[in-house]
């Protein structure tokens, strides 16, 4: 899957760009995780505590984590 730039609501057009990046890590039954990186740092900012069981779950709970972190 690739890497999407996301900007929720335009809240972040002034700020720093964040990346949810979703990857198949382990084997099923939840085979899936997402990890979210601000521009131009190479350690992600934020790491699922949970696996997936599809790609598109994976994407869904990263963006919705992505969400609230922006709102703090």
């Amino acid at each position: 899957m690739s890497n999407t730039l996301l900007h929720p609501n335009g809240a972040l057009a002034s700020g720093p760009e964040y990346e949810v990046r979703v990857r198949y890590v382990a084997r099923p039954p939840a085979p899936w995780t997402w990890t979210i990186h601000i521009e131009g740092h190479p350690e992600p900012a934020y790491v699922s505590p949970d696996r997936h069981r599809s790609a598109e779950e994976a994407w869904e709970a990263g963006r919705t984590a992505l969400m609230r972190l922006v709102q703090r």
